[in-house]
């Protein structure tokens, strides 16, 4: 396939190996930094800061040794790239190489295969990150059961277990359960 001039230009400089390299580093960065996070916080707490996000802020006192509790912090910290940002550019960097550079010859197919492991570990995270639903699903041994949890959420849930072949569940999400707020749910007789 030939490529029209002016869209090769176009395409060069985001095929450059230099921003390959430069999208690398930021994105040891971030994980480095995403990895010292878990000190401080939960794992799903640094996953949504750092790599399910656009951008970030990474505070200086993520590298350094970690104060007793209540000592002086250093203070400040930088912008960064979030996970989200760092992937798609990778992802549109390797394609545009491939377009660009790139030729399909027989030779060439370790290297095309790498790559197209690499395009679907990329796409498949961004699909993953957007589209999944993380539960669980608590078992007792001999036992069954018929719901799943998620542990990061809350909300409240009341039964009624009086129907013999049923129970009648009223769910109030955990985002309406504020102090002093009156809430009223269809199926329950009082608010």
């Amino acid at each position: 396939m030939q490529l029209s001039p002016s869209l090769k230009k176009f395409l060069a400089p985001l095929a450059s190996l230099r921003l390959t390299v430069v999208l690398l580093v930021l994105s040891m960065i971030l994980v480095y930094a995403g990895t010292w996070a878990q000190l401080d916080t939960g794992v799903w707490q640094v996953q949504h800061k750092y790599f399910h996000s656009f951008y970030t802020w990474i505070n200086f006192y993520i590298f350094l040794p970690r104060p007793k509790p209540g000592a002086w912090r250093v203070p400040g910290g930088f912008p960064m790239l979030g996970g989200y940002t760092v992937g798609v550019l990778l992802l549109a960097n390797l394609l545009a190489a491939h377009i660009v550079r790139f030729k399909l010859q027989w030779k060439r197919s370790g290297i095309i295969l790498i790559h197209l492991g690499l395009i679907l570990l990329l796409v498949g995270e961004g699909i993953t990150s957007g589209a999944a639903v993380e539960s669980q699903m608590p078992i007792a041994v001999g036992a069954s059961t018929n719901y799943s949890q998620d542990t990061r959420s809350t909300e409240l849930a009341i039964i009624d277990p009086t129907p013999a072949d049923h129970d009648d569940v009223a769910v109030i999400a955990g985002s309406r359960l504020k102090t002093g707020a009156d809430i009223h749910h269809p199926a329950l007789p009082v608010d």
